[in-house]
């Protein structure tokens, strides 16, 4: 994979997993060209140590293998940095978060170089960001200087949605935090100060370049407003995410690197940079109004998912997903069998009224010659 360009990614199995797992097939299909993928079974300790990992890590493990990045610790010359999968960022396995990370990590191997891919690939793996008509791209905005009014200490809701985003002026941007807002969340906190890092930064900038794209900063709580979320495609698994939306001309883009304020950062300057190429059209103001609900009173909250460290959930995910394979190759299987038998007695059947035929031919010729 170095050889050749391709940045190498790996997941290391373990005795259970005795093939690679669908999903895994479809990625390494989707990224071709960018990264090359493959599957280790029963991976052993030793591997792990080589691999500098911990040989005591729970299986499965999904890493890729890159440059180090620019001021992120000691390398040795030519060495490359190990990035690891975390659920805690991603999710569980699936061939979506798996995606978003391996885009990623990708781009720590050669920006240049993943932007262009990306462009030429983008609809391979299946991410709504086509390129839009030049008329239904977000225009480069006017010289207007960005306000501070935006406060990330409370999320958007029905009530002062249309006033923080519908509302504004056509040429601002939407910067839409989606987080999840339960009570007890632990990172909530966190998810805010991440996008609040990026909202000072704007502002630092907007006010030394006042002709520059403008953006307004807010969060909602996605996991309450489920239908909101459904609409601009996010999966409340990839939770925290960000979606950079359009009012005015109902179109967004969702960030598709794990959640940093990095990351947001990297999405709100690719986003001038294209001047809107890669939004898809998104709903309308019926469809994406924020609902009227006390997101406190629902009955399911307490049991919402949560990124965890389970693996064997994530091996059980995984397992049940090599399971249903097989069961479909069986069932293929014996499909065949079966139609193997009946042209075997098809054939027999055939073949018996040839002898019939022909005994009766020979005792014809016998009585003739009598």
């Amino acid at each position: 994979a170095i050889q050749t360009g391709s940045m190498p990614c790996l997941l290391l199995g373990s005795a259970k997993i005795k093939s690679p797992p669908q999903m895994l097939l479809s990625l390494s299909s989707a990224v071709a060209g960018l990264v090359q993928i493959g599957f280790i079974q029963n991976t052993s300790p030793e591997v792990l140590t080589t691999l500098g990992l911990n040989a005591n890590m729970k299986l499965p493990i999904f890493i890729c293998m890159h440059q180090p990045p620019p001021g992120q610790g000691d390398h040795p010359e030519g060495a490359l940095a190990t990035s690891m999968y975390d659920r805690r960022m991603f999710g569980k396995f699936s061939y979506d978060s798996m995606l978003t990370f391996v885009l990623h990590t990708a781009q720590f191997k050669d920006e240049q170089e993943f932007a262009s891919w990306f462009e030429n690939s983008k609809r391979r793996h299946g991410l709504e960001l086509g390129k839009r008509e030049e008329e239904g791209q977000p225009q480069q905005p006017s010289s207007t200087k960005l306000s501070v009014e935006e406060d990330l200490d409370i999320d958007v809701n029905a009530n002062t949605w249309a006033n923080r985003c519908i509302d504004s002026q056509k040429n601002v941007l939407c910067v839409i935090g989606l987080f999840d807002g339960s009570e007890g969340h632990a990172n909530l906190e966190n998810d805010i100060e991440n996008l609040r890092v990026v909202q000072k930064k704007v502002v630092e900038e907007q006010a030394k370049q006042p002709g520059s794209t403008r953006f307004r900063f807010m969060w909602i709580d996605a996991t309450c407003q489920k239908r909101f979320t459904k609409t601009i495609g996010v999966e409340l698994s990839a939770l925290p995410a960000v979606y950079v939306y359009h009012p005015h001309k109902y179109l967004g883009q969702k960030m598709i690197m794990g959640y940093d304020s990095n990351n947001i950062d990297r999405l709100l300057k690719q986003i001038i940079i294209r001047k809107g190429r890669g939004f898809a059209p998104v709903g309308n103001d019926k469809s994406l109004a924020l609902e009227d609900i006390d997101c406190s009173s629902l009955p399911e909250r307490a049991a919402l998912p949560q990124a965890t460290d389970d693996d064997d959930a994530d091996l059980d995910d995984m397992l049940a997903e090599i399971r249903a394979e097989e069961e479909r190759e069986r069932q293929q299987r014996q499909l065949e069998e079966e139609e193997e038998k009946k042209q075997r007695n098809k054939d027999k059947k055939n073949e018996k009224k040839k002898k019939t035929k022909k005994k009766k031919k020979k005792k014809k010729k016998v009585k003739d010659e009598l």
